[in-house]
C-alpha cells in the first residue's frame, strides 16, 4: 500500500489529450467526493475518466465524469468499496466497469448518454466481483439495449431497484 486515508474533494480535474484525468492505485481508504472530472471530448485516445485500481475501501460520492473516451469509471482489484450517487455523462465505451473485487456497494450511479455521446454499455460488473450489491442504478438510454445497459454478472451478489435501457426496473437478480 502506497497511500492511506486520501481525500480528493471539490475539484475540477481536466485531462491532457493522452491521459485520464483522475486515478488512484495501490492505496487504502481513498475517497473521491464531489469532483467534476473532464476528459477532452476531442481526444482520440481511449482514456478513462476516473480509474481506481487495487484500492482497499475506495469511496466515491457525487462525482460527475464528463466525456470519457473509454470508461467513465473503471474499478479493478478493489475490496469493500462504496460507489454512491456518481454521474457519468457521455462515456463512449462503457459508463462504468467493475472487475476483480469483493464486498462493493454501488448505489445511485447514473449513466447518461445521448445521440452525440452514445455509450456501448451502461454499467458492467464482471463475474470476478463477489459479494456485492447494486441498487438504484439508473441506466435509462445507456447502452444500446436492456442487455447492454446493465451487465451484472457478479458472483454471490444482488441487483435491486435499478433502471435499464428501456426504463424498466431490474430487481432481485442474483
Amino acid at each position: 500500500v502506497l497511500s492511506v486515508d486520501v481525500l480528493v474533494e471539490n475539484n475540477t480535474l481536466r485531462a491532457p489529450l493522452d491521459k485520464g484525468p483522475a486515478n488512484s492505485a495501490y492505496a487504502e481508504n481513498v475517497r473521491w467526493v464531489n469532483n467534476r472530472i473532464y476528459s477532452d471530448p476531442l481526444n482520440t485516445v481511449l482514456v478513462s475518466g476516473l480509474g481506481i485500481t487495487a484500492v482497499t475501501k475506495p469511496f466515491t460520492q457525487r462525482n460527475t465524469i464528463y466525456d470519457a473516451r473509454r470508461y467513465g469509471v473503471v474499478v479493478a482489484g478493489c475490496s469493500d468499496g462504496r460507489f454512491v450517487d456518481d454521474i457519468i455523462e457521455g462515456a463512449t465505451v462503457e459508463g462504468a466497469r467493475y472487475s476483480h473485487g469483493k464486498g462493493a456497494i454501488f448505489r445511485g450511479i447514473a449513466v447518461r448518454s445521448d445521440d452525440k455521446r452514445p455509450s456501448g454499455v451502461g454499467v458492467q460488473v464482471f463475474s470476478t466481483v463477489t459479494n456485492s450489491l447494486m441498487t438504484g442504478v439508473m441506466c435509462e438510454g445507456a447502452g444500446v439495449s436492456n442487455a447492454t445497459s446493465i451487465q451484472f454478472l457478479a458472483t454471490g451478489s444482488r441487483i435491486i431497484d435499478s433502471v435499464q435501457f428501456d426504463g424498466a426496473f431490474r430487481t432481485n437478480t442474483a
